[in-house]
């Protein structure tokens, strides 16, 4: 049976975490457990979603439902403050936001570093332990009361609900 897992991709996505899901999903379908599975990049508009000056990934038109993915997975993303963060939530990943509140309750939703506000941010964190970027995690337990916050964590292990912190323990999100 196939194994579908989404990965969201928008403008701003760190390609190392988006790069990392790939290769770590292509690697870990060598092995017989993951045979049949595939990581499907999706994106708000589809097409061609740049990450840095010379790295682009080709993504598919997000579907109105994710449901139907055994896994969501949602990257790291550049975001200059506060604020910055903010409006990202407000604009950029509306779309993603949306789809993760629907979210069936037997679909796993992961994320790293600023990824982890967009989750907690759909509601998926609420009474879960979680964790985020350490040099945000006031600006998260702010906004965010109802998740249990250990940011002192690399990896958080909420169920169907999985948390790396910053940046590089994406590739610890993607192991686990």
């Amino acid at each position: 049976a196939m194994t579908p897992i989404a990965l969201i991709v928008e403008p701003g996505s760190t390609p190392s975490s988006v790069m990392t899901t790939l290769d770590m999903f292509r690697i870990a379908s060598r092995y017989p457990e993951a045979k049949g599975s595939r990581v499907d990049p999706l994106s708000s508009s589809g097409g061609a979603i740049p990450l840095a000056p010379a790295v682009r990934v080709e993504t598919q038109t997000m579907p109105d439902s994710l449901e139907g993915y055994a896994a969501v997975i949602l990257p790291g993303f550049f975001a200059e403050d506060v604020a910055s963060l903010s409006g990202q939530l407000q604009s950029v990943w509306q779309p993603a936001i949306a789809r993760l509140r629907a979210l069936p309750p037997e679909t796993l939703a992961a994320a790293s570093c600023y990824g982890t506000f967009v989750l907690a941010e759909s509601g998926l964190l609420d009474g879960r332990r979680a964790t985020t970027t350490w040099w945000l995690h006031a600006a998260f337990r702010q906004r965010y009361p109802r998740v249990i916050l250990d940011a002192d964590l690399a990896l958080a292990d909420g169920g169907n609900a999985i948390t790396a912190g910053a940046m590089t323990a994406h590739t610890d999100l993607s192991l686990h």
